[in-house]
C-alpha cells in the first residue's frame, strides 16, 4: 500500500526539464535592456519591449534585428518605460507605455497611429498600465495597475468593462476560449471576459512574485515565476507540469524573467529581464 501511494505521488509530481530542453539566446545586451514583454507575429516575426531602451525591436526568428519602433519621448511616436506588448487581428502593435500612463499603437512596419487613453482613474484612463492583450472579438484588455484593475476596452480605446480583485496587476494573457488569466503578487487568477473570477492559483508559497503568462493551443498555462527564476507550466486546472530553469546567468536559467511567449510551433520565448536577454527553447 505504502509503494502505491508513492508511485501515486511520483505521477502527481512536476516534471522538471531535462537535459535535452536546450535553451539558446535569441538576442542579448543593448538589444534587450530590461526586457519586458514579447509578442508574435503570423510571420514569426518577435516583438521585444526593450525597456531600458524605452522602443521595440523586431527580431527574426534568426536572432537578427528587423528594425526598432519607438523611441525615448511623449510624442505619438513616443514610449516611456514600456513594459507590455499584444498584435491585434490587423497587425498593429499595442504597447504599454507605462511612465507615460497610455497605450501606445504602431504598424507593423512602426508608423505610430497614436496613443489611447491618459493618465487617471476614470473609464480609459490608466496610471502604470504594464500588460494588454486580445479576446478573440478584438476586445483589448488592460491590466491598470496603479488604479488595481482591468480594463476591457474596445480597440478604439472605448472603456467596455472593468473588475478589480487583483492588487498591483502584472501580466494579462487570453487563452483559445477567451478566459482571462492575470498575475499578480499573490499569483494567477483566471477570470471570463465580463471579470468573474473563475480560478485563483495563489496559495502562499506557490509561485514568488510572478509576472509573465501565456497560453498555448492546447490550453497549457505558462508562467514567468520571477522572483523564483523558473517558468512553470500548468494544465488547465492549475496542476503543475512542468518547470524549467533556476537563478543564473548559463543557457536555461533567468534572472527575474518577466515575460513569456509561444509561438505556433510551441517554442517558448523568455524575458529573461536581469540578465538582458530573451531566451527562447524549440521544442
Amino acid at each position: 500500500m505504502l509503494r502505491s501511494l508513492v508511485v501515486a505521488l511520483l505521477l502527481l509530481a512536476p516534471t522538471r526539464a531535462s537535459a535535452a530542453d536546450e535553451w539558446r539566446v535569441l538576442i542579448g545586451g543593448d538589444d534587450a535592456s530590461m526586457v519586458s514583454g514579447i509578442a508574435i507575429d503570423t510571420q514569426g516575426s518577435v516583438y521585444v519591449v526593450n525597456t531600458g531602451g524605452s522602443r521595440i525591436e523586431r527580431v527574426a526568428s534568426s536572432g537578427a534585428i528587423i528594425s526598432t519602433i519607438g523611441r525615448l519621448g511623449t510624442g505619438d511616436d513616443g514610449l516611456r518605460r514600456p513594459r507590455g506588448i499584444a498584435i491585434d487581428g490587423n497587425g498593429v502593435l499595442y504597447v504599454a507605455d507605462t511612465a507615460n500612463h497610455r497605450i501606445q499603437r504602431f504598424s507593423s512596419d512602426g508608423q505610430p497611429l497614436g496613443p489611447l487613453g491618459t493618465i487617471g482613474s476614470g473609464p480609459g484612463e490608466f496610471i502604470l498600465p504594464t500588460a494588454v492583450a486580445f479576446d478573440s472579438a478584438g476586445n483589448l484588455y488592460v491590466t491598470d495597475t496603479g488604479n488595481h484593475r482591468i480594463e476591457k476596452l474596445s480597440n478604439d480605446g472605448h472603456m467596455l468593462q472593468e473588475w478589480g480583485g487583483v492588487h498591483f496587476p502584472h501580466v494579462i494573457a487570453v487563452d483559445g476560449e477567451d478566459h482571462i488569466y492575470v498575475t499578480d503578487e499573490a499569483g494567477v487568477r483566471k477570470f471570463t471576459p465580463d471579470g468573474e473570477l473563475v480560478a485563483a492559483w495563489t496559495a502562499p508559497g506557490q509561485f514568488g512574485d510572478p509576472y509573465g503568462v501565456a497560453t498555448d493551443s492546447s490550453g497549457t498555462i505558462y508562467v514567468a515565476d520571477t522572483d523564483s527564476a523558473r517558468i512553470i507550466a500548468l494544465a488547465p486546472d492549475g496542476q503543475r507540469q512542468m518547470t524549467w530553469g533556476s537563478e543564473g546567468t548559463a543557457p536555461g536559467m533567468f534572472k527575474y524573467p518577466e515575460a513569456v511567449a509561444i509561438d505556433p510551433e510551441g517554442a517558448i520565448y523568455v524575458a529573461d529581464r536581469g540578465n538582458d536577454r530573451i531566451q527562447v527553447l524549440r521544442r
